[in-house]
């Protein structure tokens, strides 16, 4: 894509800030807490039946003596950890992909791709959300012989989300 303005690259702008606005909703619906604690859970069982054989089955060996209330309260904590660090993650995430070309006067624009700050401690090279434009050119690139709109939105959407 050229410096210059052109209407392929107006064109390309439109597409990858209305595949921007598709894919927010799928980042939204993340489920790592609830396989994190799965995983919890199944490390607990199978510790539980490896004492079990080893101690043959002898209740006074239990590892662990909780309630199946005191696992589900454990495990909702768990995942209302996890919730709440996803959720802080992606507070002020960007919803837009380019920045809105007017703004009234005594209103502040809402935060975009163009203007997405990284965290204190990362560069713009180095944050991988404010790289997701290059991801975007890039599978664009890839996926551009695509003959049906909906093969090239899931390949852009699989290599982008697979970069990021």
């Amino acid at each position: 894509v050229s410096a210059t303005d052109s209407p392929a690259k107006s064109a390309a702008v439109a597409d990858v800030a209305r595949l921007w606005e598709s894919l927010l909703p799928l980042l939204g619906g993340l489920s790592e807490p609830l396989r994190t604690s799965r995983r919890l859970h199944k490390i607990v069982v199978a510790t539980q039946r490896a004492m079990n054989i080893l101690l043959k089955d002898d209740e006074k060996a239990t590892v662990f003596h909780q309630s199946s209330a005191d696992l589900k309260e454990t495990q909702d904590r768990v995942v209302q950890s996890f919730s709440d660090r996803v959720d802080g993650y992606f507070a002020g995430f960007p919803r837009r992909a380019r920045s809105p070309e007017f703004v009234p006067a005594g209103c502040r624009p809402e935060a975009s791709l163009e203007t997405y700050q990284p965290p204190e401690g990362l560069e713009r090279h180095e944050c991988a959300t404010c790289l997701i434009p290059e991801f975007i050119a890039q599978a664009h690139e890839t996926a551009k012989s695509e003959k049906s709109q909906f093969k090239y939105v899931r390949a852009v959407a699989g290599i982008v989300i697979e970069q990021w």
